[in-house]
């Protein structure tokens, strides 16, 4: 709001999270040339002391519990969001989470249990044969997942298959677990919302959904 709306009304909005955001590692079995955090199959700690080293520098902060999250770290960063009011959902990032499937599998049954929403965001590389899709989105189903966002770019596509954002969302769409798309796109790329649609073959009722 502007300083005069502020002196007019006397009131300031404050915005308060709604969900908190764990980075279960900065393992990835993609090394995209666009990641901001540096993530690769690789040279891991050394990623997450490149991300995180201004903060350890300004705040003191001991980052060798980084680069990966153990499970009672995650569950205890669970419990603190569903004793904090305003966070209503919980978002597994990485890296990718699902190679960290044990820890990731701990956190969201503990989302559940305070009846969290929750997130996970990949690249659908796990998802290689409609099969492996099935049996890896049945487990996190069970444990309560709610919404998987897949990840997809032209860089991606370096590392990951187009058949695996297939596969992957085939499987979800068979569960009550809702699908995103997180894209990137670049001027003369392949990847874009319309090339995804159409390639995925997307059913036009559900374009307009979440």
């Amino acid at each position: 709001e502007s300083q005069q709306q502020l002196q007019t009304t006397g009131t300031v909005r404050l915005n308060r999270p709604d969900t908190l955001n764990i980075v279960l590692g900065y393992r990835c079995n993609a090394e995209c040339r666009h990641c901001c955090t540096s993530c690769g199959p690789r040279e891991e700690e050394a990623a997450a002391r490149r991300f995180l080293g201004g903060i350890g520098v300004s705040t003191g902060t001991d980052l060798d519990a980084f680069p990966q999250l153990t499970e009672q770290s995650v569950v205890e960063l669970v419990d603190l969001a569903g004793e904090t009011q305003t966070i209503s959902r919980v978002s597994f990032t990485g890296g990718e989470p699902i190679l960290f499937k044990p820890v990731l599998l701990a956190g969201l049954r503990r989302a559940k249990r305070y009846g969290l929403a929750s997130r996970v965001v990949s690249n659908a590389s796990w998802a290689k044969t409609p099969q492996a899709a099935t049996r890896i989105l049945g487990q996190l189903a069970e444990a309560g997942l709610g919404q998987l966002t897949l990840s997809c770019s032209d860089y991606h596509l370096e590392f990951v298959e187009l058949e695996c954002l297939r596969h992957a969302l085939d499987a979800a769409m068979a569960t009550d677990i809702e699908v995103g798309f997180s894209i990137i796109t670049r001027n003369g790329g392949q990847v874009s919302a319309e090339f995804l649609k159409d390639y995925l073959a997307v059913p036009e009722e559900l374009v307009g959904r979440r």
